[in-house]
């Protein structure tokens, strides 16, 4: 029988390797062609997936002289590259950006994550923010199906949480965060560079003002990011990044995805994303990208946390509401009278949202309150429900359905 030998380049763990295959006459060429073409895609593959981030759209891998790590040059000439220790954003063969791979956990945070600012108490409003601490939140099944999904062996890399807004999306994703930073873990609230970075220019960076000062801050966040994914591998630190408003910054998350796989971070990093609605956007990850395997295809979908409570359960929580905030207000100076909870009746009207419950709840105190002791009521941000008019009408805080910011001190209007 006749033998016909065929070399080809194959992929293999190190780097490109070259294999023999042999075929017998028994063979037809047109199944060794195809064989060929897979191999050959593989051979693609490997090349392109090897250097700098990961391809999108507009990404072409190059090799960048002077001993450096191959880089990528993304949309308008954008080099990013690094030596191992640095990660160095160029244009035009021009270094614009040089960031420091983190060597300590303490560097890593910092990189990731932006200082955390606590709310201001002196405005009313920010009392129903999840970070406030006023209200003890409720236990949600949410929180710990993502915390098995981060903490799994297996799966994917990526994970959206879809709801409108209200609904507890950052709550939840903060009550996750701290469940892991309690496991050892880093997780926060991740700053992503607008979209625009991928087409800046020399011209760019070089202008004053907003727009430049915009520009040199994008490509120095993209370095960081970049610098904080592979130091979460070199770091061996498991590490949560959590997206808000996900659906604004989707070619981002993208590259974020790319940035993640060039790193080899996928047993080390989780992606959080937070959206009102994955239309329109979320098919560019789930499906046409490159890495769409690591995206978990379907939202988890978040609705009001009364959903499916019982007429004692609400009275109950609605209870607890009422108190927190009661006592928030008397240490903001406001007469609420005793035993508040405990008379005032739940609304009839139930509740489409998480935040229309405690919005609510804060409403009634606010209406049972004696302003006298010198703060008045700015307002807070409300949708629309007329449980505000008496607060509005005694206080001429405008029409209804309009944006308050919360209370001010001393008689002083805020804005």
């Amino acid at each position: 029988m006749r033998r016909v030998a065929l070399t080809v380049p194959s992929v293999v763990v190190a780097g490109i390797g070259v294999a023999t295959i042999v075929f017998t006459e028994r063979w037809q060429w047109g199944a060794a062609l195809v064989v060929l073409a897979v191999l050959l895609a593989g051979l693609r593959l490997g090349f392109s997936g090897r250097a700098g981030l990961r391809r999108s759209d507009q990404t072409d891998s190059v090799t960048v002289d002077g001993g450096r790590s191959a880089g990528t040059v993304v949309g308008s000439g954008v080099v990013i590259t690094g030596d191992g220790s640095t990660v160095t954003v160029q244009l035009r063969e021009q270094t614009v950006v040089e960031v420091a791979v983190p060597d300590t956990v303490a560097g890593l945070e910092r990189v990731l994550f932006d200082p955390v600012v606590g709310p201001d108490l002196s405005l009313v409003g920010s009392w129903l923010r999840p970070d406030a601490g006023v209200v003890v939140p409720e236990p949600r099944a949410e929180v710990e199906a993502l915390v098995r999904w981060c903490t799994a062996e297996r799966g994917p890399v990526v994970r959206l949480v879809c709801g409108a807004g209200g609904q507890g999306k950052t709550h939840l994703a903060g009550q996750v965060c701290q469940t892991l930073r309690d496991r050892g873990w880093l997780a926060g609230v991740v700053g992503l560079p607008s979209p625009a970075w991928q087409t800046v220019t020399q011209a760019d960076v070089a202008r004053g003002g907003v727009q430049g000062a915009r520009a040199r801050r994008d490509l120095r966040r993209v370095a960081e990011l970049t610098a904080g994914v592979r130091a979460a591998v070199r770091l061996r630190v498991r590490t949560l990044l959590v997206v808000d408003y996900a659906e604004n910054a989707a070619a981002v998350v993208a590259k974020l995805l790319d940035t993640i796989a060039e790193a080899g971070a996928f047993g080390w990093v989780r992606v959080l994303l937070l959206a009102r609605s994955e239309v329109g956007w979320f098919d560019e990850l789930a499906v046409e990208h490159r890495w769409h395997d690591w995206v978990h295809p379907q939202p988890m979908r978040l609705g009001a946390l009364s959903q499916g409570w019982d007429a004692d359960r609400l009275q109950v929580v609605w209870r607890r509401a009422v108190e927190a905030f009661a006592r928030q207000a008397r240490r903001a100076g406001l007469s609420v009278p005793a035993g508040l909870p405990q008379r005032v009746e739940v609304p009839r009207r139930g509740f489409e949202t998480t935040l229309d419950l405690y919005a609510a709840a804060l409403t009634a105190v606010l209406d049972a309150a004696d302003g006298s002791g010198g703060v008045r009521v700015v307002g807070m941000r409300w949708w629309g429900c007329c449980g505000m008019s008496s607060v509005r009408c005694r206080h001429g805080c405008g029409r209804r359905g309009s944006m308050w910011t919360g209370w001010g001190r001393r008689g002083r209007w805020r804005r």
